[in-house]
């Protein structure tokens, strides 16, 4: 649970780089970067006057990483994220977060910004191949706009909605991902590669599919926080 609205839970120096944000989940470490080169800014009022995380280096990748735990294995999440986009690198895809292998491939799932009509996609793979259509959302994701984005992934589908949409877009059935050790990134892939060019808010990981009401829930608390009206 990474909470940018917090900023004493933020390490960040002179130039507002931020080298560690607590976690406020009850399992892993915090979220860190050693390398000032990936390390992404702290902006006061990015995100309707709240202080947002922003990911800007398109060269090297802002990258802010969560220590592996098993907890970050389980097979059925939810994922709640506030963020907007800054800027369009033109034509590429935009991790905002998922976790990986150490080589940055075989992803046990991620949610994305893809690279052509700028739609929230989620995917999961097994051993490198998608096990499942990548699944875009209805409305694009556009340049300075604060949205609330959701991927969530059951016993047989993922989805991903923005600003919550009680039928989100589901995908075809997948199979369990492989329980491989790595990181958990947010704003770029753990290579450092497709990063995202953009502010996060916060992002919530649960392990297990919230039901709609629950859903509802998480949804306004972020609404009322980040002021964000949802579309219901």
């Amino acid at each position: 649970w990474l909470d940018a609205f917090e900023t004493g839970c933020i390490s960040s120096n002179a130039t507002d780089q931020v080298a560690s944000i607590r976690n406020k989940g009850f399992t892993g470490g915090d979220f860190t970067q050693g390398t000032d080169a990936n390390k992404p800014f702290i902006e006061m009022g990015a995100i309707n006057g709240r202080p947002a995380l922003k990911g800007y280096n398109a060269a090297t990748g802002s990258n802010l990483s969560l220590p592996d735990s098993t907890s970050l294995d389980y097979t059925t999440y939810s994922i709640f994220a506030v963020i907007r986009r800054h800027t369009d690198p033109g034509g590429v895809v935009q991790m905002i977060g998922g976790k990986y292998d150490t080589s940055g491939n075989q992803r046990e799932h991620r949610i994305r910004v893809t690279a052509t009509s700028y739609t929230l996609t989620a995917d999961m793979t097994l051993d490198g191949i998608t096990n499942s259509p990548t699944i875009a959302t209805a409305a694009a994701l556009t340049i300075d706009t604060n949205y609330i984005v959701e991927a969530q992934r059951g016993a047989s589908a993922i989805a991903a909605a923005i600003n919550f949409n009680a039928s989100v877009n589901a995908a075809a059935a997948v199979t369990a991902p492989f329980q491989g050790t790595s990181v958990y990134n947010l704003f770029s892939r753990n290579s450092n590669a497709d990063p995202f060019m953009g502010y996060i808010g916060e992002y919530l990981f649960f392990n297990q599919v919230l039901l709609t009401e629950e859903r509802k829930r998480v949804i306004s608390y972020l609404s009322r926080k980040w002021g964000i009206s949802p579309t219901w």
